[in-house]
């Protein structure tokens, strides 16, 4: 069943086939365009209410079957997917596993009206980005917005990514390492003070050699640094379930000079937590996804 949503709300798709049509935009008010795999018209008149209040102009449309969700996906232009945990005609864990298998970068996050821990745990391994209940959605304006800042920063870090493996260096690219280098007056040292000579990149990351990483990082420039930096999570926080978290510390780009760029290269000069830290590393364990960190017990 394709289902149209009607309300104060949000706008949907009428029929299949029809032109998407959009809510009057806000001021003020994000536009978000959100797929919902939910059986329930009233579950979905709830999630949509819910959106409102957090702030987002909905265009929605709700599918509950498996031919209807992959038609629906077909269709370009989708900001996030949300889904129901059990229905009658699939599951939301099938329902996660085909968004994956389309390949399209779209954040998911599992609403369900009942739901255990191990439950939670099982979505988010799966690929889910949260799992919230349905009556305790207080955390979904924050979620969606989290994923929407994620989703644009792997866009981001993808181009830049593309721009660092194809412009400024290579993987058998040599550097020589003197053991220092000097940047604006300032000495920078490998951390055992000795110098290997000419290393190629991929020795400079084996060896952790400070110099390499200088002069790699001084092509990126304080833009870029510093946008990879906020790609890992850093000077923001993790929004874990804790409170009291801080979000470190990073330069402004158009306040850094080069040897903070040379500092902040070698991991310097910037403020990080330990979660930060574990959640950035989690990501090479992670296919490159930065995942958010949970408490589970």
């Amino acid at each position: 069943m394709n289902s149209t949503l009607q309300t104060p709300l949000a706008v949907g798709l009428p029929v299949a086939g029809t032109n998407l049509q959009s809510a009057k935009p806000t001021e003020n008010f994000t536009p978000l365009r959100a797929l919902l795999v939910e059986d329930s018209r009233g579950d979905a008149e709830q999630l949509l209410r819910a959106l409102r209040q957090a702030g987002f102009t909905v265009t929605s449309e709700r599918v509950e079957t498996v031919p209807t969700l992959k038609k629906a996906l077909r269709r370009t232009g989708w900001d996030i997917v949300f889904s129901d945990f059990q229905m009658p005609e699939c599951t939301g864990m099938e329902t996660l596993a085909i968004v994956h298998s389309s390949k399209l970068d779209l954040p998911f996050i599992m609403i369900s009206s009942v739901g255990s821990e191990a439950t939670a745990v099982d979505a988010m391994r799966a690929g889910a980005k949260d799992f919230l209940l349905k009556d305790r959605l207080e955390r979904l304006g924050p979620a969606v917005r989290r994923e929407l800042a994620e989703a644009a920063a792997r866009r981001e870090h993808r181009k830049t990514a593309a721009a660092l493996q194809e412009k400024l260096v290579t993987p058998n690219e040599r550097f020589m390492d003197n053991g220092y280098i000097e940047v604006s007056g300032r000495r920078i040292q490998n951390w055992d003070g000795g110098g290997k000579g000419w290393l190629t990149f991929t020795d400079i990351i084996k060896d952790s050699v400070n110099t390499g990483f200088v002069q790699v990082g001084m092509r990126v420039g304080a833009a870029k640094l510093t946008q990879y930096a906020i790609d890992f999570g850093f000077g923001q926080p993790t929004d874990v379930e804790l409170p009291g978290e801080e979000a470190g510390l990073l330069f402004k780009p158009e306040e850094m000079r080069d040897s903070d760029v040379a500092t902040m290269s070698i991991g310097q000069s910037i403020a990080v937590t330990p979660l930060q830290l574990i959640t950035a590393v989690s990501a090479i364990a992670n296919d490159g996804m930065l995942l958010k960190p949970h408490i589970v017990k």
